[in-house]
């Protein structure tokens, strides 16, 4: 189970990052979120968000 205590972080770094950057690839991303430390995800779920709603913005 995933306690969530990273989420926040994830999702103002995301934001940020996104406006910054809005085509980013999967190395740009992992980079970003770099600086929040997540122990529950692997950052593979937090990655994929950041890349579908790079994908979202533009639809």
């Amino acid at each position: 189970a995933q306690c969530g205590y990273c989420t926040p972080g994830f999702i103002m770094r995301a934001c940020a990052f996104l406006q910054e950057h809005p085509h980013p690839n999967e190395t740009e991303v992992r980079a970003a979120l770099a600086g929040n430390i997540c122990r529950c995800t692997g950052y593979v779920k937090p990655v994929a968000a950041v890349l579908r709603a790079a994908e979202m913005m533009h639809e």
